[in-house]
C-alpha cells in the first residue's frame, strides 16, 4: 500500500498512522490504544557488549577515587574568581595593568574611553547597598533597568579588580557601543 493509500475505513492511511503513533519510541506507553502502534511491543534488548548502569556508575566513582583533587593557592582561588565574573576583554584590561609593560589590544578600544571603561554588571542583587557598593567603586550608573539585577555605566579602569572583588557581582562584560 502507497504512503498516501486510502484505506479501508475511508481514511489516508499516513494520517491514521501519524494518529497510531509510529512505534518509533520503543518505550513502554509510546503510541496509544487506537491499534497497532508499539502498544504491547518490548523494547528491543541493549546490545551485549554495553556497561549496565552500575558499572557505569561504579567506573565514576572509581575514577573520581583515583584522582585527587589539588588544593588551590590563594592566588590561584583568586585568579579563579576573576576568571569567573570578568569577560576576557576585561579580564584582559585587569593583567595589562598589572603587566606594565603590556600594550591595550584591539577589543580595550571598543569599551574604554578616556581610561573608563563602559561596563554592564549583572548583580546578585540589585539594592541600595549593592549599588552604593558600586557607586563607592567610582561607578557612573548610565543605565539602571528597573526590571533587571543589570546596571550599565563606566568605571575607572584601574578598579575593575577591585568590582570583580565585590560580593554583589555576578558577571562583568563590555558595554560596547555602535559608532
Amino acid at each position: 500500500m502507497s504512503a498516501g493509500a486510502i484505506t479501508k475505513s475511508g481514511t489516508n492511511d499516513s494520517k491514521a498512522k501519524a494518529r497510531r503513533g509510529s512505534g518509533g519510541g520503543g518505550g513502554i506507553g509510546s503510541g496509544s490504544a487506537g491499534g497497532g502502534g508499539s502498544v504491547g511491543k518490548t523494547p528491543p534488548p541493549s546490545p551485549s557488549n554495553a556497561p549496565s548502569a552500575f558499572a557505569v556508575n561504579a567506573a565514576i566513582i572509581d575514577a573520581d577515587e583515583a584522582v585527587p583533587e589539588r588544593l588551590l593557592s590563594p592566588a590561584e582561588k583568586k585568579r579563579a574568581a576573576l576568571e569567573a565574573r570578568l569577560h576576557p576583554s576585561i579580564l584582559a584590561v585587569v593583567d595589562r595593568l598589572k603587566n606594565k609593560t603590556a600594550t591595550a589590544g584591539a577589543d580595550e578600544a571598543k569599551f574604554v574611553r578616556d581610561g573608563k571603561a563602559e561596563l554592564q554588571v549583572w548583580l546578585t542583587e540589585k539594592s541600595a547597598e549593592s549599588l552604593a557598593a558600586l557607586k563607592a567603586l567610582g561607578f557612573e550608573v548610565v543605565l539602571d533597568p528597573k526590571t533587571a539585577k543589570l546596571v550599565i555605566g563606566r568605571l575607572p579602569i584601574e578598579k575593575l579588580e577591585a568590582l570583580a572583588e565585590l560580593k554583589y557581582i555576578r558577571y562583568v562584560a563590555p558595554q560596547v557601543s555602535r559608532d
